[in-house]
């Protein structure tokens, strides 16, 4: 088999790699204030939507690196993925008033 790994370093890969985790965690993260906006609390449905279609941009730029890696011969490696920002109990007060 042919191996597209020419001119490919570690560092590279590395690199991509974790620039398709920040992706992944952007994704993540704007679902939940999606999810949020959505509650009967908040009640904002075009925040919800907005933050919907900014999930979904960060998906595919995630699968676009994806793409990527595999074409150049690396490897994806993605440990795990949680949101970028951890929502407090004082940041989900703030966001009620």
């Amino acid at each position: 088999m042919h191996s597209a790994r020419i001119n490919f370093t570690p560092e590279s890969e590395h690199a991509i790699n974790r620039a398709i985790q920040l992706h992944q965690q952007a994704a993540h993260t704007y679902d939940h204030l999606a999810a949020t906006c959505a509650t009967e609390e908040i009640s904002m449905p075009g925040f919800c939507k907005f933050f919907r279609l900014c999930s979904q941009r960060q998906r595919r730029l995630a699968e676009h690196w994806i793409n990527f890696q595999t074409m150049r011969g690396g490897k994806v490696h993605v440990p795990e993925v949680t949101p970028l920002e951890h929502c407090s109990e004082q940041s989900k007060k703030e966001v009620e008033k």
